[in-house]
């Protein structure tokens, strides 16, 4: 039995001053107990009937004497003990723990979290066993024995039937949830928890959570596998999905955009622009607006077949790159520009200080974007070529 200073009424223990003892009632009868200064395991003061105690409760004795002998847990002897009396090596009685947990205080659930934490610290010097790489390690090795994959959800029977028993103790039944974050009170649970430790609902929003180069080769991997058939139906699916959400919704969504793209700083836009630059090079994959490509269609009908074979726009055979920049229309040493009134901001509608592009990444004024195409412009002549502007 363990009896701290802070619960003596607790345990109606009593002092007598008069031959310094303390008293507890137990059973019919009152015992003395003897005062020790602190437990040889845990370091706590307490009380107890027997004077050579050196241990406050048969917990800490327990794992004082099996870590001081080199004993741990006997796990075959556990598996062969459940597999005994519940006819399951791995069971364990999820309920009965939820209800346990249910009823603790959270000054419980903080004490008990941190004397978790000072355990893995002294067995593993982190506050996780995750976070240890040995143990990650030996986790793999076991899943990869038991399920032929380094993470237990990587078999698709496990992965399903861990779901189904979510679903159960949650008492959801929809067919339609695949992933056990989809189920309203863990979505709930999660997006409390993500605003308590970090302030957003989603942790990806984080740049710190996120992977990119390994979120880009899965997606790479992923493509390159991709059917004919899921290829053909994504942009379908994605637009789908797009126009599935409510106006609000979509409000909500270019806001969260813009406010990401607000918060970057020049030098990150700057990155991310020229990797898109090089994408859409490699790709030769550049948007045009259909008025364009009738009159470029015009124009080169009217070319000469030998200026022909030396002609480059979007629906011929995509645009030419050339200056760090794509051009709309090029033949020989001529160049012809199509600029569009939002995407050149016509003087004759916006004024100097006009955004006329709000839904852009790049929100700038219109006199930033007659600045960048005389820039443009100007590179272009620099390199021989002779610029006419539509």
């Amino acid at each position: 039995m363990k009896i701290c200073w802070d619960n003596l009424e607790k345990y109606q223990v009593w002092y007598y001053a008069k031959n310094g003892t303390f008293r507890v009632f137990r059973g019919s009868q009152w015992k003395t107990v003897v005062y020790h200064e602190s437990c040889l395991k845990c370091g706590e003061p307490f009380l107890n009937p027997k004077n050579q105690d050196k241990f406050c409760c048969s917990s800490c004795a327990n794992s004082y004497t099996n870590k001081k002998l080199g004993r741990g847990f006997d796990r075959e002897k556990s598996k062969e003990t459940k597999l005994r009396k519940y006819g399951d090596e791995n069971y364990n009685n999820v309920e009965k723990a939820q209800k346990t947990r249910s009823n603790w205080s959270e000054e419980k659930k903080q004490e008990i979290q941190l004397k978790k934490e000072e355990t893995w610290i002294e067995n593993y010097g982190v506050t996780n066993p995750n976070k240890c790489r040995e143990v990650r390690e030996k986790i793999e090795d076991t899943n990869i024995k038991t399920y032929g994959s380094p993470c237990c959800w990587g078999n698709k029977d496990v992965y399903q039937k861990s779901i189904e028993t979510t679903k159960q103790i949650y008492g959801v039944d929809d067919d339609s949830i695949v992933n056990v974050g989809q189920i309203p009170q863990i979505k709930e649970k999660i997006v409390e928890t993500n605003l308590r430790n970090h302030g957003v609902e989603c942790v990806l929003s984080l740049s710190k959570f996120r992977n990119v180069k390994k979120a880009t080769e899965s997606r790479k991997k992923l493509w390159e596998n991709a059917t004919d058939e899921y290829r053909n139906g994504y942009a379908e699916r994605t637009s789908k999905v797009w126009k599935g959400f409510s106006k609000d919704k979509k409000k909500e969504i270019n806001e969260k955009r813009s406010l990401n793209w607000k918060n970057k700083s020049k030098e990150e836009i700057k990155i991310i622009m020229d990797k898109v630059y090089k994408t859409k090079k490699e790709n030769n994959s550049w948007g045009a607006s259909k008025a364009s490509q009738v009159f470029f269609w015009e124009l080169y009908n009217l070319l000469p077949e030998n200026l022909k074979e030396h002609c480059y726009f979007h629906e011929l055979n995509k645009e030419f790159y050339t200056c760090n920049a794509f051009i709309d229309f090029k033949v020989g040493n001529c160049i012809i520009e199509f600029n569009g009134d939002k995407w050149h901001a016509n003087p004759e509608k916006y004024g100097p200080k006009d955004r006329p592009r709000p839904y852009k990444i790049n929100n700038l004024m219109a006199e930033e974007i007659w600045k960048l195409d005389e820039e443009r412009a100007m590179r272009l002549e620099k390199e021989g070529y002779k610029l006419f502007v539509v």
